[in-house]
């Protein structure tokens, strides 16, 4: 019956059925099979061929894991560390990393490792973690390679050993692993080791960037503006924070949209401005909230739309962003965007005055001499 699902999983026998495949795994499951549990477990977490039902494939991971498939233990174990399909419960997870690290599995031996280290799930014993880790760097896994050269270079758990760390990253990053190349340009910049060539760190990033890897399109598109490491370009700056930004990256967005306002790297597009800085405000960046704000309610590359901006002022001040506290406190007092208040208006103008805030001091002066006049 496991033949006969994994056929019509694969489409080896026929155009590829995955509910075919979920009916006869099932069958095979429920009769003991600890591999079509597995396969049906799985398919639960996909939603294949099932609904998606993250409870169900826990179950079904659990029972494979107790007949021993090293790769449902690994995934009830993923499971529990972070309460999908079943309650939280780091002991359990590391129950289950530590039957699947026995097996030799090298992902079950990284997770295992890195909660002794933590103490998470387990007493904290970082001996213990470094040894599983080692483990599993044994066997070449980059992942591992990369933990380990990371914990050299901080000195966590062990004796800080800049060449051991990048002899580690090095191995990993031959791989092409993206953390371990990011990790490796660190050691670069730093000057904790020597670079075996000229701009050996912005090759590191570059090579990582280019496989999407968020932070490197990141320290790129940084690098490039300031010039760090490379001859300043503010249009290649621009091309990697485009890219930070269109995975969903505040920060980058924020200063991609900020670009635009300024036309540096970029033509200036106003509008543009306005579209980054929303999806940068959304995700609650305060700078990118006040920003829209301010954009809202001068009518810069969008009509006019007081209310809003009054919307994106009150979020970004209530995060404690003097200017916005500032602006607030104008609102109110203009009644632009929301009904007067000179009461709030007050208020705000005393947290932003609290803040350091010169203007918010003279604002709030002038705001009570005329309210006692």
């Amino acid at each position: 019956m496991r033949r006969l699902a994994h056929l019509y999983e694969t489409g080896q026998a026929a155009v590829p059925n995955l509910i075919e495949a979920a009916k006869w795994y099932r069958t095979a499951a429920e009769a003991g099979d600890a591999e079509a549990q597995f396969c049906l477990g799985r398919l639960y977490a996909r939603g294949e061929g099932v609904p998606q039902e993250f409870g169900e494939a826990a179950r079904w991971f659990q029972r494979a894991a107790e007949q021993g498939i090293a790769a449902a233990q690994v995934n009830i174990a993923a499971f529990h560390m972070q309460g999908t399909g079943a309650a939280r419960d780091a002991a359990k997870a590391a129950y289950w990393y530590r039957r699947a690290a026995k097996q030799g599995l090298t992902a079950a031996q990284i997770r295992l490792g890195q909660l002794y280290i933590s103490g998470e799930g387990v007493r904290r014993n970082p001996k213990t973690g470094v040894a599983w880790l080692w483990r599993a760097a044994e066997s070449r896994d980059p992942e591992a390679q990369t933990s380990l050269g990371v914990l050299y270079a901080r000195g966590e758990a062990v004796d800080q050993d800049f060449s051991r760390a990048e002899f580690l990253l090095r191995q990993a990053a031959e791989s092409g692993h993206p953390p371990a190349l990011v990790q490796l340009g660190h050691l670069y910049t730093q000057e904790h080791v020597s670079e075996p060539s000229e701009g050996a760190a912005m090759r590191c990033y570059r090579t990582a960037a280019e496989t999407g890897h968020l932070e490197a399109q990141r320290i790129l598109a940084w690098n490039y503006l300031d010039g760090r490491g490379v001859a300043r370009d503010a249009a290649a700056a621009a091309l990697w924070f485009r890219k930070a930004a269109e995975q969903g990256d505040a920060g980058s967005q924020f200063q991609l949209a900020a670009m635009y306002c300024t036309g540096i790297g970029v033509v200036r597009n106003l509008g543009e401005a306005v579209t980054w800085y929303r999806r940068s405000a959304t995700q609650g960046d305060r700078y990118a909230q006040y920003n829209l704000a301010v954009m809202l309610l001068k009518g810069q590359g969008t009509p006019s739309e007081p209310e809003q901006a009054f919307q994106w002022c009150c979020d970004a001040a209530e995060q404690g962003l003097t200017e916005a506290q500032l602006q607030l406190g104008d609102l109110y007092r203009a009644g632009l965007g929301v009904a007067e208040d000179l009461a709030l208006a007050c208020a705000w103008y005393e947290k932003a005055a609290a803040d350091g805030s010169g203007e918010a001091v003279a604002r709030l002066q002038s705001l009570r001499a005329s309210r006692a006049g």
